[in-house]
């Protein structure tokens, strides 16, 4: 797939056939960039989502005076909690 789609680009094509693996005269369809970049979008939007919807966890701090919550967002780094 990744070797398709180079080769689309680098040459300005913008669909190419698909066939058979078994039978290379046997046409089983195109594969074009729009419908590319339709999966990419929407597997892109599906992962964003799906990192919004993850539960944010919580870890702690000493300070010398106690314990202090300390949050890691989606991004997986440490934010102090205010």
């Amino acid at each position: 797939m990744r070797d398709a789609l180079q080769r689309m680009l680098e040459h300005n094509i913008g669909r190419v056939m698909v066939v058979s693996r078994d039978d290379q005269t046997r046409f089983i369809g195109y594969l074009g960039r729009s419908k590319v970049m339709e999966a990419w979008l929407r597997s892109s939007t599906e992962e964003t989502e799906r990192k919004a919807r993850r539960p944010r966890l919580f870890g702690f701090r000493h300070d010398g005076r106690g314990f202090r919550p300390r949050e890691v967002v989606g991004d997986g780094l440490p934010h102090e909690s205010r």
